[in-house]
């Protein structure tokens, strides 16, 4: 049978051809030229740098490993305002309709409404999705190793930063450490395999000697499968940087209690582990 990562790049290449006759992307490219410049690039970097660890708090409603996520609110808007103000670092909006539930529209209302870097998470192929992300107010964007060759990684990796994108590059399988851009600011190791949504949580601190080898700049983030304080606090202690985190927050009731939990059992690790040893 078809890998499920397969399976979904398939619906999205298809998805993008029936975007491109609707709206091309000359008219893209038009419309982010004229637009005033006055909106500020905030830097996903910067926020996951102070306080830390860093937290990208994630909106989303379902997924296809686990169907539908969000028990209780589901309104982007209230989730993510919440997300601020419970002191996530930045923010990660799924974008994806078909297998996620999401929109642009997410996006945008989120944008309109948080002060907090934006990350569009989805599973972004071409030129065309880069110029979506840009008009839709993302600051950042997710690009994953696993979809793309290394030419392909890299070519989307250059173009997003001339957009004024920063880039979230994920990797899994220690394969694709090859295709990392030595340059790469942001990088996530992906605890879940995306052919078979398995998780494994060992995936992370064992490739992350791995990442720093490669990309010494790049900020470590830890990306799917925490399911508690402990597996988050336990990837802080592996040496990562920054963690992803989306269904932990969207299937419990309150998403912002969740978050405002976590961010704060989370300070604490990072400042026992920031102190002096004796």
């Amino acid at each position: 049978c078809m890998d499920k990562l397969q399976r979904i790049i398939d619906h999205k290449r298809a998805e993008l051809a029936m975007l491109r006759c609707a709206r091309p992307e000359a008219t893209l490219r038009q419309l982010l030229a004229d637009q005033p410049a006055t909106a500020k690039h905030r830097s996903l970097r910067a926020a996951l740098q102070h306080p830390k660890p860093g937290i990208i708090a994630e909106f989303k409603r379902r997924s296809p490993s686990a169907g539908a996520i969000a028990t209780g609110i589901a309104d982007p808007v209230q989730v993510c305002r919440g997300y601020e103000l419970s002191g996530a670092s930045a923010l990660s909006v799924l974008t994806d309709e078909y297998f996620f539930g999401g929109s642009l529209d997410d996006l945008r209302l989120v944008r309109a409404a948080v002060d907090l870097p934006i990350l569009r998470k989805d599973f972004l192929l071409e030129s065309y999705q880069l110029l979506e992300a840009k008009l839709a107010g993302a600051d950042a964007v997710l690009l994953i190793a696993e979809c793309l060759e290394a030419d392909e990684l890299a070519q989307l990796h250059g173009e997003a930063l001339e957009l004024g994108l920063e880039v979230l590059i994920e990797m899994h399988g220690p394969e694709q450490v090859r295709k990392l851009p030595a340059s790469a600011q942001l990088v996530g190791i992906n605890h879940r395999d995306l052919r078979d949504f398995s998780v494994d949580l060992r995936r992370g601190p064992e490739r992350l000697p791995a990442l720093r080898e490669a990309c010494p700049e790049a900020l470590a983030i830890a990306e799917s499968g925490v399911n508690s304080a402990a597996d988050a606090s336990m990837l802080i202690r592996a040496g990562f940087d920054a963690l992803l985190i989306g269904s932990l927050f969207m299937s419990s009731e309150d998403p912002v209690a969740g978050c405002s939990e976590l961010v704060s059992v989370l300070r604490t690790v990072n400042t026992t582990i920031s102190k002096p040893q004796p």
